[in-house]
């Protein structure tokens, strides 16, 4: 009798222990490392630690723009980084580590008489948000999810995916071993195939692109000062002969010289400076298939080729509007001996219908050409301190030979005198001219205080 007694304490005492670590698993799976609701299969991350990042000044302001006296006050880890990605197909969200989800959705529940937040239906647990009619936000337990910018009809689909990635409990991505936040506060690594096709090519040049794809990553140094998020890439391989390809495609850049960077106007949307010899150039345009066929374009009226080939130095690209082919530029080189002037007079008689090519008269002892085919127009010559020079109006050239009225702030022009390629994004630009990209500017300065450019840049 005390035998059976004793087995059926056992049992129950072992069923009970069972239920009871089957608890415990539960509730730690709900804990889990948040950062495992980033896709292990990201092709670009961020890191952003507030506290770091911002210093005391640009935390009260963020705390001012979050309408709380401290960042544990909305519900979020501040202790904790925000991480930025980009997913496989090309998605972009963020997470924060949640600290209270109750404290949270009531931060966000006092938004929504504002305008600024819509709160949706939940969906398996989850509490849903919309920021700003375009950013989805998505609240569990172990954290705060944002992705976006999505359009009406394809709400539902983003709330599947953002509840699959913070139910799910991936490997983390091999990426976060690569970050480093101690240093500057943010720290950020992409796969080659993740970065714009504009800069990607800038340093894949010789290098297989399908290979490059798969195997080259680039690490930033990130830094965010005098209102510009700075970012400077060093590109490698885990492969030792793509690796050493790699490095071998980077010396074909030379630095910029401090005239060219004078040269940027801050009212640009986006400008590029790189210093290199105009064969490198051509490759690395045909590498690119929009600019490839652009190339082929032009060439029927133009030995662009031919153009391209007699650089020999600093190059300056400063694009002012983003309208697709009704896009304003401006481009401005150094050369070598310009053996294309050479050809100006065949040009001119074998232009196809529709496009004009005339000298314009000029005091000048170098060419002055413009170049009309209807759908574009285009002035090309030499300027007096012998720069190549193609531009879309006069007016947008004479801006670029004299020194801007609206030069880059010093320290961002001088970022630019210090590296061998530099890409610079104008965010207030970029807004005014592209509606769609106006939320992603507003959320970027949320995160990191008031930011004016974007530099992307090769250091000498």
């Amino acid at each position: 009798m005390e035998r059976n007694r004793l087995k059926y304490f056992s049992r129950h005492l072992a069923g009970r222990l069972t239920v009871a670590l089957l608890l415990v698993s539960t509730l730690l799976s709900c804990s889990a490392d948040y950062r495992q609701t980033v896709p292990e299969n990201c092709q670009a991350l961020m890191a952003v630690d507030l506290s770091h990042s911002l210093g005391p000044e640009g935390m009260d302001e963020l705390k001012s723009k979050l309408r709380v006296e401290n960042i544990s006050d909305c519900g979020i880890d501040g202790a904790e980084p925000i991480y930025i990605f980009e997913t496989h197909d090309g998605r972009f969200g963020c997470v924060a580590k949640t600290d209270s989800r109750e404290k949270l959705e009531e931060w966000l529940g006092s938004l929504v008489p504002s305008g600024q937040i819509q709160a949706l239906s939940e969906r398996k647990g989850l509490s849903f948000f919309l920021l700003k009619g375009s950013m989805m936000i998505a609240v569990s337990d172990a954290a705060v999810m944002m992705m976006g910018p999505v359009v009406e009809t394809a709400h539902q689909e983003l709330q599947r995916k953002m509840s699959r990635l913070l139910e799910a409990e991936q490997q983390l991505s091999p990426l976060f071993e690569l970050l480093d936040v101690e240093k500057t506060g943010i720290s950020a690594v992409a796969y080659a195939k993740a970065l714009p096709q504009q800069l990607e090519s800038m340093f894949l040049l010789g290098i297989d692109r399908q290979v490059a794809q798969k195997e080259v990553a680039v690490k930033f140094d990130v830094s965010h000062e005098n209102h510009c998020l700075q970012l400077v890439a060093h590109p490698f391989s885990l492969h030792p002969e793509t690796d050493r390809q790699l490095q071998t495609a980077l010396e074909h850049y030379h630095p910029i010289r401090p005239f060219f960077a004078d040269r940027i106007s801050g009212d640009a949307v986006f400008s590029l400076a790189c210093g290199m010899k105009g064969e490198d150039m051509l490759q690395l345009l045909r590498s690119n298939p929009t600019l490839r066929t652009v190339l082929m374009g032009m060439n029927t009226s133009l030995d662009m080729d031919k153009l391209i080939r007699s650089v020999d130095g600093n190059i300056l690209l400063s694009l002012r509007s983003w309208q697709g082919e009704h896009s304003q530029f401006v481009v401005l080189a150094e050369q070598k001996q310009p053996d294309w002037t050479q050809d100006i007079d065949y040009w001119m008689q074998s232009a196809p219908p529709g496009t004009a090519i005339r000298r314009i008269p000029s005091a000048s002892p170098y060419p002055q050409l413009s170049v009309n085919s209807g759908s574009w127009q285009l002035r090309l010559g030499i300027s007096e301190d012998s720069l190549l020079y193609l531009a879309t109006s006069d007016s947008l050239l004479q801006s670029v030979l004299q020194q801007t009225n609206r030069p880059l702030p010093a320290p961002v022009a001088a970022q630019v005198a210090h590296s061998r390629f530099c890409g610079v994004l104008g965010l207030e630009a970029l807004a005014k001219q592209n509606s769609e990209l106006k939320g992603m500017v507003s959320f970027l300065r949320s995160l990191l205080g008031k930011t004016d450019y974007i530099v992307y840049s090769i250091e000498k």
